[in-house]
């Protein structure tokens, strides 16, 4: 099993907000499993900065974080698996990952953090730098997600943005949905998934560092081995005609 670069962070600062509804949304949540898949497209595993030990598994202290740094390595193949359906690209590179959505209608791309390296999510935060978002004019959604792979359940946080707006998503490990909602209007620099103390929180950040929560829930899982990832999603309709790259840095998953 391929060593696995962690670092110790800060705790980030955190600014509170009421949660704002603004009506209802269509959210195609996916499911991946295995413990390898095709990881055409390249991809790597990286801490940054200093201080970090190696170790293996997907096991986390608390202030420890793994970081993927998008730069010009492929992905490793042990530790990532990335998809692209259709005429779909994702590529790593230059310390971003770029997906470019496919054409054709409830089809997707992205990158999951494979199985083998599952983590703990019951106290811990998810976070990703959005470069370039989606297209607002189309029916492409891009998605930041914690699954519960081990065991394998329905359990879901999400948090998607389309069309300008903010969408978040909670679904319990029986399949209940808690949370299916527009939560802000905008399009976020940063988005972020967080459990802490029983409740899961959907935050949004301007500049990485002060954050504001703009949906909570009780955390509708214990997520005790969860995989995290990020795609693109078209939802149906007609497909994306051009579709354009959405351009994503800074993807960190950090037990708290």
């Amino acid at each position: 099993m391929t060593a696995v670069r962690r670092m110790r962070r800060a705790t980030r600062m955190l600014a509170l907000a009421s949660a704002t509804t603004l009506g209802c949304n269509d959210v195609v949540i996916g499911t991946f499993g295995g413990s390898s898949g095709d990881a055409s497209g390249g991809g790597g595993l990286s801490s940054g900065g200093t201080g970090g030990s190696e170790t293996t598994g997907g096991a986390l202290l608390p202030g420890e974080c793994i970081e993927a740094p998008f730069d010009d390595a492929p992905l490793d193949p042990q530790l990532w698996a990335t998809w692209a359906d259709g005429d779909a690209l994702v590529t790593s590179g230059n310390g971003v990952l770029t997906l470019r959505p496919p054409s054709g209608a409830e089809l997707g791309t992205g990158v999951v953090l494979l199985q083998d390296h599952a983590v703990a999510f019951d106290a811990a935060h998810t976070i990703l730098e959005v470069i370039t978002p989606p297209d607002p004019t189309s029916d492409s959604e891009l998605f930041l997600q914690v699954t519960q792979q081990v065991p394998p359940t329905d359990a879901v946080l999400a948090l998607g943005l389309r069309a300008d707006t903010v969408i978040a998503t909670a679904r319990g490990d029986d399949g209940t949905q808690s949370l299916f909602e527009p939560v802000a209007t905008g399009t976020p620099r940063w988005i972020g998934l967080r459990v802490a103390d029983g409740t899961a929180y959907f935050e949004t950040s301007e500049d990485g560092v002060a954050w504001t929560i703009v949906a909570s829930v009780p955390s509708p899982s214990d997520f005790v081995g969860a995989s995290p990832l990020v795609m693109v999603w078209n939802n149906a309709g007609a497909g994306v005609s051009d579709p354009q790259p959405v351009v994503v840095d800074g993807w960190e998953i950090c037990a708290d």
